[in-house]
């Protein structure tokens, strides 16, 4: 009887084993650089989450709305008028957007500036 069931999830096994072992190699060595931003697109996603990305104050939340000049929208408009280049998805951003102005709150470091980042 427990032949037969170890058969029977023998695959679900397999699939599980094989998961385990790809997110083990995913995760291995991810701080191969040593914080030292040397891979381009690192460093251009912390000097975007850095200089562009940020919170705005409760009085003026409703910049959120306006996509041209919101405080969060990495791709705003520049002072002419021309939307900035950012070609990675915002979800990173927003992570650590948040996390960092979460952590400003309760320490006296300021977490989103670009030495924090790391």
């Amino acid at each position: 009887m427990m032949t037969s069931s170890l058969s029977r999830h023998r695959h679900t096994l397999l699939l599980l084993l094989m998961l385990a072992a790809a997110f083990a190699l995913r995760i291995y060595g991810q701080d191969w650089d040593q914080g030292t931003y040397q891979h381009p697109d690192e460093r251009f996603i912390a000097t975007v989450s850095s200089d562009r990305v940020s919170m705005p104050s409760m009085s003026d939340l409703g910049q959120l709305f306006d996509p041209a000049g919101s405080p969060i929208n990495p791709r705003r408009d520049d002072t002419d008028g021309n939307p900035l280049s950012f070609a990675y998805g915002t979800l990173p951003l927003y992570v650590q957007g948040t996390v960092s102005t979460a952590l400003n709150l309760v320490s006296e470091r300021d977490w989103s500036s670009y030495p924090e980042l790391y």
